[in-house]
């Protein structure tokens, strides 16, 4: 076994535990409810990609930390072995008690490419990839795992490195230029998205540049100015690998004409995966490097990175990641399948948020610790002798608590949060029980909203000549059909019948996130709905131009004499409800919610003036 100059080091980097921390919290922020954090974050979101950014940042820290413990364990003669069972107490227990907790609710395919860590290749054959989607980073790390230790044990420290710089970076750019090289996708951008995004040969650059940074890590210490360039460095390419980079440098049109994009709707988007694979591993560089370089300095910086706050997420960040999508599932703040519907709120995302943080907590405390402890064994004792049998202890304590902390995370993602959490939630968000009690005898006192809807769809039979003849259905929650066609109301229609089959899960979301116009707005839809099933080839315009005068006959609109600017800024108002609505709750619906389902992407001024056209002689 080769040995390792005595320059690399081992030692503690508490700032790094702080940027374990930054990672794993921008992971969540992308995968909370976008409407809690209001418009602004959901637009910085957009921009800054803040999922994409704490995957690579994880990466970057992965390789680096990695790199420089094999490094040094070479350097002292230390079994590969060790290493490789230290990494096996480490990562494999946790991840494979949430896949057996979960096993209830993931099929046979999904449980096996997450148990066998393909589920970053085996997630794009997969229209729902179950409760663990986000196990593909955890692919890719595990892939680098199995090949990386082999090559640094096995070779001199400048020849690893070497590999990295030629073997490692020339495989990713070779399958990133595969993957955008030519036709050969045709109408599949999205699996060719997926592939580059989630493909372990072209994502090991991050893990190689991390790795990297381990061979250097004495000379940034030692000089700031080296440090200083690659922190300059790594922004600037992070600034220049971006579609706004691109836009200034006169590339993007360049980028938008490559085979496998040219002329696909989601061009911009498949570009900007493919930068951010690029840009965002810079960037991560550039913080890792701050850190190393600053290391029990008095920088703002590092003093924030080591605040004791941002360091115990960091210590708790595995867990963390592994958790927080199931929990999010069972306290009922992400998607719709396999756990209970209900639409987030404020109280319950902040609610379900803690209990994420919790469960990861238990997990590190009573399961976690103990096996880190034990894989504590397998180093080099004091005297630089390793020993590979160590007498392991029984201690029934600390196996009963292990079991028990097995238990509670297992009934918390098995449902128990979205019992905490309806409870919990009830409390924070009625804390006045008598006007709670008003409350509900007030709605008890007021017809049903299927009630409602039933009499607008009666009005409208009556009244409107055309509409007797179509047969509408309600249902409340769940009604797509393979067959069936969404319609611009959020409804469905099936082309076969021609009838209507009316979401009320969808209009009880009106009553729930929109105070102004909801009324109205439900009516519109309706309006819509049957718009859409008297004429379903109708324009966009033309439907809104329908509605309209359907509007009119139920009276819910002035007609003649109506004011047309007045009635214009009320639909802008009325329509921009329904585009707001759509970005607040879009993924949490059965079935999810195409965009454009509300707002049938025109804008709402051009909704609008139609309406107007409509409504007004």
């Amino acid at each position: 076994m080769p040995s390792a100059p005595r320059s690399f080091r081992k030692d503690h980097v508490p700032e790094l535990d702080g940027l374990r921390g930054v990672a794993v919290l921008l992971v969540i922020w992308i995968h909370l409810p976008m409407y809690v954090f209001g418009e602004t974050v959901a637009l910085i979101r957009t921009i800054v990609l803040p999922g994409d950014f704490g995957v690579d940042l994880f990466f970057v820290l992965s390789g680096f930390l990695i790199t420089r413990i094999l490094l040094v364990d070479c350097g002292n003669n230390v079994p590969l072995r060790f290493f490789l069972m230290r990494r096996f107490l480490r990562i494999f227990p946790i991840y494979y008690l949430a896949i057996l907790i979960l096993l209830p609710y993931m099929n046979w395919q999904q449980a096996l490419t997450c148990a066998t860590y393909t589920s970053n290749f085996g997630f794009m054959a997969m229209d729902e990839p179950g409760p663990l989607p986000h196990s593909w980073s955890l692919a890719i790390e595990e892939h680098y795992y199995l090949l990386w230790p082999p090559i640094v044990a096995l070779l001199s420290p400048r020849a690893s490195r070497r590999v990295i710089l030629f073997g490692v970076f020339p495989l990713a750019i070779g399958s990133l230029l595969w993957a955008y090289s030519g036709p050969a996708w045709g109408d599949r951008t999205e699996a060719m998205s997926a592939f580059v995004f989630r493909s372990s040969t072209i994502r090991f650059a991050s893990l190689g540049l991390g790795g990297l940074l381990a061979y250097s890590e004495q000379r940034i210490r030692d000089s700031r100015a080296l440090a200083r360039g690659l922190i300059v460095a790594g922004t600037v390419m992070w600034l220049v690998f971006n579609l706004r980079g691109m836009k200034a440098l006169g590339l993007l049109d360049d980028l938008l004409a490559i085979p496998a994009v040219e002329g696909d709707p989601r061009a911009l988007n498949s570009i900007k995966l493919g930068l951010s694979v690029i840009g965002f591993p810079c960037l991560s560089l550039a913080l890792v490097v701050s850190g190393i370089a600053w290391s029990g300095s008095r920088a703002p910086h590092a003093r924030l990175l080591r605040a004791a706050p941002l360091r115990a997420v960091g210590r708790i960040s595995y867990g963390l990641y592994i958790y927080h999508v199931p929990i999010f599932f069972a306290g009922g703040v992400w998607g719709s399948v396999p756990y209970p519907y209900v639409i987030p709120t404020p109280a319950r995302v902040a609610i379900v948020l803690g209990l994420a943080f919790l469960v990861s907590s238990i997990s590190y405390r009573f399961i976690e610790r103990p096996l880190l402890a034990l894989g504590r064994r397998f180093r080099p004792a004091p005297d630089g002798a390793a020993a590979d049998v160590a007498e392991l202890r029984w201690r029934p304590g600390a196996i009963a608590a292990g079991l028990a902390a097995a238990g509670a995370i297992a009934w918390l993602l098995l449902g128990g949060s979205n019992v905490v959490a309806n409870g919990a939630a009830d409390l924070v968000e009625r804390p006045d029980r008598s006007a709670a009690t008003a409350d509900a005898r007030a709605r008890e006192a007021e017809p049903s909203l299927t009630t409602r809807l039933e009499a607008i769809v009666a009005r409208a039979r009556d009244e409107v000549p055309g509409f007797p003849a179509v047969e509408v259905t309600f249902h409340d929650g769940g009604v797509e059909r393979d067959s069936w066609e969404r319609t611009w109301a959020g409804s469905f229609h099936d082309p076969s019948s021609g009838a209507v089959h009316l979401d009320v899960t969808m209009f009880r979301a009106v009553e729930r996130f929109v105070r102004q116009e909801r009324r109205l707005l439900q009516q519109l839809m309706v309006a819509l709905a049957l718009s859409e099933a008297s004429d379903p080839a109708a324009s966009g315009e033309a439907r809104d131009r329908a509605a309209a005068q359907l509007m009119v006959v139920l009276g819910q609109v002035g007609g003649e004499g109506a004011d047309p600017d007045g009635l214009r800024r009320r639909m802008e108002g009325v329509y921009g409800n329904l585009e707001a609505l759509e970005r607040k709750i879009g993924n949490h619906l059965p079935h999810g919610w195409e965009r454009g389902a509300l707002g049938s992407g025109r804008p709402a001024e051009a909704r609008a003036a139609a309406f107007v056209a409509g409504a007004t002689p």
